[in-house]
């Protein structure tokens, strides 16, 4: 059947008070034409009859009945509907619905008291077409002068079957599968820029704002697929508390949210997104029925999701601040948001899936579960600062991923996996209690600056060369650098690969500290490439299966007591700026510092072996710089005499204790250059009264800058005259 939509605009005559207002013929369900009406409203103060009067598409010539007197006596349309009359009531709607529209499949939400017609024929022309032009017809017939409304402005002809669109307003209009076009104002005439397409609303008129549900009626609605029916793209609908079981369709680009975080509504339903403009917003709702966006974009902001989870596909938006339990979140076929600040908990089957060309940028979420994997990605995504705990693996890529910065902490079967054909990057992850540490399967990655400790096996496993689509790719190998691998139940590095014939593993493992193992401390089958490498109290041995590079050593790297645990290296530590030259994934380390600093203050900074670099104190005097850890640091390396704690020296201009004061001694907040006394925070600053006072505690008066009003020190001990005189004067200024 065609799918055309109709719109009529109100002409100039006695009629024109009818006019055509909206109009459903891009139907879901297959296009069914039993689910297409036109919809005609009265503008008038005064009740309008259309008996007698005809619609013609251009391809039929259709009479306009009351329901009721249709000749096949169809069943009723709904409830508390006006069947047998053709009268339209002054400023209501009347509904022209296909005669078998009882036996169709979108039962539209009718209210109450809306006229119904239905058309004489079998169907309302024969299909609305999407290149069909309308015409509305009063009852002198269908010649030009009986023209009450158009949708798409005819040709001018006195043959109805000529009246064709002329193509010069770019209607009537193709709205997407299920959407109706509609007039945004009665008045307006019939061009392009007087009608919009929007979801369906049959015999009432919608409309844009905010509307408040409640269901003990107390709202605008009881439901918020009423609301949903009524609400325009750009409405918000506020939701109060309550159990709300419906299943949401949403068909405009609507906000909807709870109007109490603290007290969310619980929406037990499906909802749904098909295709839908712009953007749809749902926010501080507990929702339990399961979320599916297909082509559409959807922001997904602090809400409490379980049982369903959240299915993306095809579509776009921002998943930020939920809380997921039960199901958790799909992205499908280039679907690209922001998954930030999220928690997952007791997730069914993973927490974060994306797949099909999705890229997004996961970051700064808590995952927590057993089933699945934590995060599961194909293609190019950004997955950073997310902490994992638990899952089947932790994190998991398939494709150019950067996997930084994460922390990944008791998953049973690998803590980041890297699959076939993968050059990911995984650069500064502490990957810690996992049953293995970061295992690659037939892929090159480059994996930098991570801690893999205390693994109950493994705690770096390279399975097979890198392969693209079962073939050996000779040109990429995997490369390990700067690592920390300690402390893990079985060999630190463990290379190995025979699943494919002639595939020779030939990694690069460059940099790492690789200590307290159980088993060898690197362990290789295949040819490696090695470099500055440092082993210590491996209970197998340091190394096994290769020849180590001259510069690999088995060496006790001196590790230090600084906070960072006891990876962290001591200051004279032989690792310290010992590692190789090359350009990291990032530019911070396993902790977050900055991951090449000059540690030994030789003027040639280089990264320190290992995935801990040293922040360096280059005055000695105890205090390392600022590196970014975020912990107290020295604020000025290159002398000594400045540290936090040292004593400080006031009003000299330095900073000695670097807590950023050095003109306030008494920590009134007032400097010295405009504090009466400096060494006392109780003494009152006088101001002149168009400006008010100051109170050095900045308890009185208002807070102005002192240094603007002539100061005069005052004995303001309680008792003396200073005293009183102050005390009486705030009374005063308060009382004006």
């Amino acid at each position: 059947m065609s799918t055309s939509i109709l719109i009529l605009f109100a002409l100039p005559s006695a009629q024109a008070d009818v006019v055509l207002s909206e109009v459903m013929a891009n139907t879901t369900s297959g296009q069914n034409t039993t689910d297409e009406y036109i919809e005609l409203c009265n503008t008038s103060a005064d009740a309008a009859d259309v008996a007698g009067w005809s619609v013609s598409d251009g391809d039929d010539v259709d009479d306009l009945i009351a329901w009721s007197t249709h000749p096949n006596a169809p069943s009723s349309p709904g409830t508390d509907l006006v069947v047998d009359s053709t009268s339209i009531p002054g400023g209501d709607c009347a509904l022209i619905l296909d005669p078998d529209y009882p036996t169709g499949t979108q039962p539209y939400a009718i209210p109450s008291g809306t006229v119904i017609l239905t058309v004489s024929n079998s169907a309302i022309g024969q299909g609305i077409g999407p290149d069909d032009a309308v015409t509305l017809y009063n009852t002198g017939g269908t010649a030009s002068a009986d023209v009450v409304d158009t949708y798409g402005t005819p040709v001018d002809s006195d043959n109805p079957t000529d009246r064709d669109d002329d193509g010069l307003d770019a209607i009537p209009l193709d709205p997407r599968e299920g959407h109706s076009a509609f007039r945004i104002h009665l008045s307006s005439a019939d061009e392009e820029g007087s009608w919009m397409e929007g979801a369906p609303t049959p015999g009432f008129r919608s409309s844009a704002g905010i509307f408040e549900v409640d269901p003990d009626g107390s709202g605008d609605y009881e439901t918020i697929a009423e609301a949903l029916l009524y609400a325009l793209s750009g409405s918000q609908i506020v939701v109060r508390a309550g159990t709300y079981t419906e299943d949401l369709s949403i068909v405009e680009a609507v906000t909807i949210q709870g109007a109490d975080p603290a007290n969310r509504p619980n929406v037990s339903g499906a909802i749904t997104l098909n295709d839908v403009g712009g953007t749809t917003t749902l926010q501080h709702l507990a929702l339990g029925g399961g979320i599916q966006v297909d082509r559409a974009e959807l922001q997904l902001l602090d809400n409490t999701i379980s049982t369903g989870g959240v299915d993306y596909h095809y579509a776009s938006g921002a998943v930020l601040g939920n809380s997921f339990s039960g199901a958790g979140l799909t992205l499908d076929y280039y679907t690209s948001p922001e998954v930030a600040e999220n928690s997952f908990a007791d997730t069914t089957n993973g927490a974060i899936q994306c797949t099909m060309g999705s890229e997004p940028w996961i970051h700064h979420n808590e995952l927590q579960g057993t089933f699945g994997n934590g995060i599961d990605c194909t293609s190019i995504p950004i997955v950073e600062h997310n902490e994992v705990s638990g899952f089947l693996v932790g994190i998991r890529v398939t494709g150019n991923a950067s996997v930084l910065h994460n922390r990944v902490d008791g998953s049973s079967e690998a803590g980041i996996q890297v699959g076939s054909s993968s050059l990911a990057t995984v650069h500064g992850n502490m990957v810690l209690n996992c049953s293995q540490g970061i295992v690659t399967d037939h892929s090159a990655p480059t994996i930098s600056s991570n801690v893999v400790a205390s693994s109950i096996g493994t705690g770096v496993v390279i399975e097979g060369a890198a392969r693209a689509d079962n073939f050996i790719d000779f040109e990429n190998h995997p490369t390990l650098v700067h690592n920390t691998v300690a402390d893990n139940g079985a060999d630190g590095i463990s290379v190995s690969g025979t699943s494919i014939s002639g595939d020779t593993v030939a990694p690069s493992l460059l940099a790492n500290l690789v200590m307290g193992n159980t088993g060898f401390g690197i362990s290789v089958d295949g040819t490696p490439t090695t470099a500055s490498n440092v082993t210590w109290m491996n209970g197998g041995g340091a190394t096994d299966g290769y020849t180590p590079d001259a510069s690999d050593q088995d060496m006790d790297p001196m590790l230090g007591e600084m906070e960072g645990g006891n990876w962290t290296l001591a200051s004279n530590s032989p690792l310290v700026d010992a590692g190789i030259d090359m350009a990291f994934a990032s530019d911070a380390d396993a902790m977050n510092s900055t991951r090449v600093t000059d540690g030994d203050g030789d003027g040639n900074a280089l990264a320190d072996i290992g995935a801990v670099e040293l922040c360096p104190d280059l005055d000695g005097d105890g205090w390392s710089q600022d590196c970014g850890t975020g912990a107290t640091a020295d604020c000025d390396d290159d002398d000594a005499d400045v540290s936090p704690d040292a004593e400080e020296n006031w009003y000299d201009g330095i900073d000695q204790d670097c807590d950023g004061n050095d003109d306030d001694q008494d920590e009134d907040g007032t400097s010295v250059s405009a504090d009466c006394d400096d060494t006392d925070p109780e003494v009152v600053t006088e101001c002149p009264e168009d400006t008010g006072s100051i109170d050095d505690t900045g308890m009185e008066g208002e807070d102005k800058d002192a240094g603007s009003c002539g100061c005069t020190s005052l004995d303001a001990t309680p008792g003396s005259a200073a005293w009183v005189l102050l005390v009486l004067g705030t009374v005063l200024r308060r009382r004006r």
